[in-house]
C-alpha cells in the first residue's frame, strides 16, 4: 500500500469519528475515492468494533461479511411493490452481524442481530432486527458466523423491532414490510469463492466474492461470454468482474506456490488482457512455476515474485526474482563521463586491421579494430561487414615517424628494438664501411630524428638539404632511444642525411619526424611503433569474439551481426577530429578524436521477410576507453539478443563489483550450467588482474522489458581463454524486436 493510500484512509477514519459525535452526513466520495470506486453506493466495512460508530447519509442499506460490522445512518429505504422508494420516519444508526447455522445453502437459517440507536431515546441493547415470515427466527444472541444475506430467500419478509414492538412503516397508501426481494435492489451479497458465486440465482445487487485468490466484486448481467477469470456463468446470467484492469494471474487460477504449474492460468490472462487492449498482467503470487508463456506484448508484473520458467516477447518483466537475483537494477552505477585530454591515434595495419591508440594513467591502450573475421559456430558467417574492437592490449608508449623509403648507400638491415614482447622497428647499418648514410625527406619548418645508442655506437653527421647542422657520437653504456629535432626551418620539403663518419661501430636510425605519441604534432605519419610487455601486463582482451552484439534468431537458431556475420555495409563514416577520413589512404593520423559510425544490415539465411535489422552505431574513443552506441529499427524474432559482451582475459580473475571476489573460477555465487556465473540485474562489473593491479570496467544501459535465463548479467568463464560478460535483452526467451537502442562504456585502467 502506497503512503498516499494509507494517509487517505487514515484521514477517512479520521472525519468518520467526527462525523459520529458531530452527526453531520458522511462524504460518500470520500468513502468512493479512498477504495478506488469498488464499494457499491452507501456501503463501508470495518472491522469488528462495536464502540465505533459510522455515520453514512446514503439510502442504501449496508451489509458486512465474515468477520466484519456494518454501519449506518439514516432512514432505512427500500422499493414498494409499485417500484416506490419508501423510507422509515425515525433516523436509525445501526451495525449488523450475520448468522450462518447450516453449511448447506438450500437448508441454510440465517439470522441477523442489530442495536438500533433511536436519536431519541438513544441505544436499545435488547433490540433486534430480524427475518419475519410464518415464524419469526430472529434472535438476541450473537451469531456464532457470517450471514450471506444474498442467499436469503425472496419469499421472507423483513422488518424492524424495537424492544419487542414491530416498527410501522410511514402511513401512505400502499405501505407494507418490505420483502428482501424488494430490497436486493440495495443489498450486496457475499461469497466464499467464485464457485459459491455461480450458485446465486438472478439477484439483482452486486456480490463480495472474500476469496483472496479470485475474489472481488461482480455485477450481474442477463447476457455475456463466460470466461476462466473475469466471467462467469450463474444459473440465470452471467457475474462479470467490476474491476478488471490490471489483470491478475490469481482470477484465472494461478495458485503461486512454486509446486503447481501455473503456466496455463498466466496463458488464459494474457490472453484476455489481449482481448481487452490491456497492456499489463500482475503475477499477485510469492512464487510463480510456468514453462513458457507468449505474452505477445503485454508487460508482466510481479510481487518481488520467485520465477521459475520464462516469459517471451513481454513488453516488460518487474518486480521478479530469477536465480536468487531482484529483476531490479541494484546495485545501480551511473557510470562517469568520458573525456578526451590526450591525444590518440588511428593507424591502419592492412585494409581489414587498425589500431587505435588511446591514452591511460599508465601507458596507452591498442585497440585493434578488425573487418571480415568471422565465427562460424551457430552462426550466419560472411558478410562481415562492420568494423569493430577486438583485442585490447595495454602497451607502454608509442611511436610516430616517417622512415619508409629512404635513400641508403652501404649495407643496412632492420632491427627490432626490444622492451618486453613487442618494440620499435629501424634502420641498422651493420658494417664497419665508414660513409655509410641515410637520406629522408620531410615537408614543413621542423623535424625530430629518432636514434638509438649502443655500447657499439659511431660518429654521426647530421646534414639538412646538404648543410651540417651538428654532428655527435652514440655511443652509451646501453641501448636507449633519443632525438634530435631541428626547428625554424624554411617552409617546403627537405632533405636529412644521416652519415656514419667513422669506421667501425653500428649506427641505428628509427626515422625522420619521430615523437612519442603525447608530444607528436597532429599529423600524418607513415610508421608507428609500440612497447608491449605481454608477460607483465597481458592484454585486457585478446579473444576476437563479439564484442558489440549477437543477434540468435528464434526461427533458424543462427547468431548473427559483429563476429557472426550476416551483417552488410551500407555506410561507415570515419571521423577524425570531425574531418571525414578515408582509413584506407591513411598509414597512422595524430588526432584528439576518434569516432567511427556505421549503417549496416543484419539478415538471417532462410529467413523471410520482415526478419532482418537495420543498424546504425556509433565508436567513440576516449582516454582510459571508448564508448559505443547502437540503434536498431526492422524486426526479428529474436531467441537471444545481447547487447553487452566483453571478452576479458581469463587473468582477470578477481570481481570487485557488483560482488567482491577474490577468485572468479571459485566465485560462491550461483553458478548455472557450464561455467556461468550469475551477476544479478547490474548495469556494470569491474574485473581486476590481481598480479598488475589493472582493472577494467564495463558498463551499459538496461532494458526494462528485458527477459533472461539468469535474471541478468553474467560471467562466462572459459579457462585459457577468457572471463566473458554478458547480458542481453533477451535470452533463451522469444524475443519480436522491432526497435532497441543501448549504450556500453569500457574503461582499462
Amino acid at each position: 500500500m502506497t503512503m498516499k493510500r494509507v494517509l487517505t484512509i487514515l484521514a477517512v477514519l479520521l472525519s468518520m469519528a467526527a462525523q459520529a459525535q458531530n452527526e453531520t452526513p458522511w462524504n460518500y466520495n470520500a468513502i468512493n475515492n479512498a477504495y478506488d470506486g469498488l464499494w457499491p453506493r452507501g456501503i463501508f466495512m470495518l472491522p469488528r468494533d462495536t464502540t465505533k460508530k459510522v455515520i453514512l447519509d446514503e439510502n442504501y442499506m449496508p451489509v458486512g461479511d465474515s468477520g466484519i460490522l456494518a454501519y449506518w445512518h439514516g432512514k432505512p429505504r427500500w422499493k414498494d411493490n409499485a417500484g416506490i422508494w419508501r423510507e422509515f420516519a425515525s433516523d436509525l444508526s445501526a451495525y449488523m452481524k450475520y448468522s450462518d447455522t447450516s453449511t448447506t445453502i438450500a437448508t441454510r437459517t440465517y439470522v441477523s442481530q442489530f442495536a438500533i440507536e433511536n436519536r431519541a431515546s438513544g441505544l436499545q441493547p435488547s433490540s433486534s432486527f430480524g427475518i419475519t415470515g410464518t415464524a419469526r427466527i430472529a434472535t438476541n444472541t450473537t451469531p456464532a458466523a457470517p450471514l450471506h444475506v444474498g442467499k436469503l430467500p425472496s419469499t421472507l419478509d423483513l422488518s424492524i423491532v424495537a424492544e419487542g414492538n414491530i416498527q410501522t412503516v410511514p402511513a401512505e397508501s400502499g405501505n407494507q414490510a418490505p420483502t428482501l426481494g424488494q430490497v436486493n435492489d440495495s443489498l450486496p451479497g457475499i461469497a466464499d469463492s467464485v464457485e459459491e458465486l455461480i450458485l446465486f440465482g438472478s439477484p439483482k445487487h452486486s456480490v463480495l466474492v472474500t476469496d483472496s485468490l479470485r475474489g472481488g466484486w461482480f455485477t450481474w448481467q442477463a447476457t455475456g461470454t463466460a470466461d476462466k477469470g473475469i466471467t462467469f456463468a450463474g444459473s440465470n446470467g452471467y457475474w462479470v468482474r467490476a474491476k478488471a484492469n490490471p489483470v491478475k494471474a490469481t482470477w484465472f487460477g494461478a495458485v503461486g506456490d512454486g509446486i503447481v504449474n501455473d503456466n496455463q492460468a498466466i496463458a488464459d490472462a494474457v490472453a484476455y488482457a489481449i482481448s481487452r487492449n490491456i497492456g499489463i498482467i500482475e503475477v499477485n503470487v510469492p512464487k510463480l512455476l510456468i514453462d513458457s508463456v507468449d505474452c505477445q506484448g503485454v508487460a508482466v508484473v510481479g510481487m518481488q515474485t520467485v520465477l521459475t520458467g520464462r516469459f517471451d516477447n513481454a513488453k516488460y518483466i518487474r518486480g521478479f526474482i530469477v536465480n536468487d537475483y531482484d529483476r531490479e537494477i541494484s546495485p545501480a552505477y551511473i557510470p562517469p563521463a568520458m573525456t578526451r585530454s590526450n591525444k590518440m591515434c588511428l593507424y591502419r595495419n592492412d585494409d581489414s586491421t587498425f589500431y587505435a591508440i588511446t591514452k591511460k594513467p599508465r601507458g596507452y591502450l591498442l585497440t585493434v579494430l578488425r573487418k571480415n573475421i568471422v565465427t562460424t559456430d551457430d552462426s550466419e558467417g560472411l558478410p562481415t561487414d562492420l568494423l569493430r574492437t577486438t583485442i585490447v592490449h595495454d602497451i607502454d608508449d608509442a611511436y610516430l615517424t616517417s622512415n619508409s623509403a629512404p635513400t641508403k648507400s652501404g649495407t643496412w638491415s632492420y632491427y627490432e628494438y626490444f622492451r618486453g614482447t613487442h618494440g620499435i622497428v629501424m634502420h641498422i647499418n651493420t658494417t664497419a664501411a665508414q660513409n655509410a648514410y641515410i637520406e629522408f625527406s620531410f615537408t614543413g619548418a621542423e623535424t625530430q630524428l629518432g636514434l638509438m645508442s649502443s655500447a657499439s655506437g659511431s660518429d654521426v653527421e647530421v646534414r639538412i638539404d646538404g648543410n651540417i647542422v651538428e654532428t655527435f657520437n652514440t655511443t652509451r653504456p646501453t641501448a636507449e632511444l633519443f632525438t634530435r629535432k631541428y626547428a625554424n626551418l624554411l617552409p617546403g620539403t627537405h632533405t636529412i642525411r644521416v652519415t656514419k663518419t667513422n669506421a667501425g661501430g653500428n649506427m641505428y636510425v628509427c626515422g625522420v619526424n619521430f615523437y612519442s605519441l603525447k608530444d607528436a604534432p597532429v599529423a600524418s605519419y607513415d610508421s608507428m611503433y609500440y612497447y608491449r610487455n605481454n608477460t607483465t601486463y597481458p592484454p585486457y582482451i585478446f579473444n576476437s569474439g563479439a564484442q558489440e552484439y549477437a543477434v540468435m534468431n528464434y526461427k533458424n537458431n543462427r547468431f548473427a551481426g559483429s563476429y557472426h556475420g550476416g551483417e552488410t555495409l551500407i555506410s561507415r563514416d570515419v571521423r577524425l577530429d570531425g574531418i571525414a577520413t578515408d582509413i584506407l589512404s591513411i598509414k597512422a593520423v595524430v588526432c584528439n578524436n576518434i569516432d567511427i559510425t556505421q549503417r549496416t544490415v543484419i539478415k538471417w539465411s532462410g529467413v523471410a521477410a520482415p526478419d532482418s535489422l537495420n543498424t546504425m552505431s556509433t565508436l567513440r574513443f576516449f582516454d582510459s576507453g571508448y564508448e559505443f552506441r547502437a540503434a536498431m529499427d526492422g524486426e526479428v524474432h529474436a531467441k537471444r539478443f545481447f547487447t553487452a559482451m566483453t571478452t576479458t582475459s581469463d587473468l582477470f580473475d578477481e570481481l570487485l563489483f557488483p560482488y567482491r571476489i577474490p577468485d572468479i573460477s571459485t566465485a560462491s555465487l550461483p553458478i548455472i550450467a557450464n561455467n556461468r556465473v550469475s551477476l544479478g540485474r547490474v548495469n556494470m562489473i569491474v574485473q581486476r588482474h590481481a598480479a598488475s593491479g589493472r582493472k577494467v570496467t564495463t558498463s551499459w544501459n538496461v532494458h526494462p522489458n528485458d527477459n533472461l535465463l539468469r535474471g541478468g548479467a553474467y560471467i562466462w568463464i572459459v579457462p585459457g581463454a577468457y572471463n566473458k560478460l554478458y547480458y542481453a535483452l533477451n535470452e533463451d526467451r522469444l524475443a519480436t524486436v522491432k526497435n532497441i537502442s543501448f549504450t556500453v562504456q569500457k574503461i582499462f585502467e
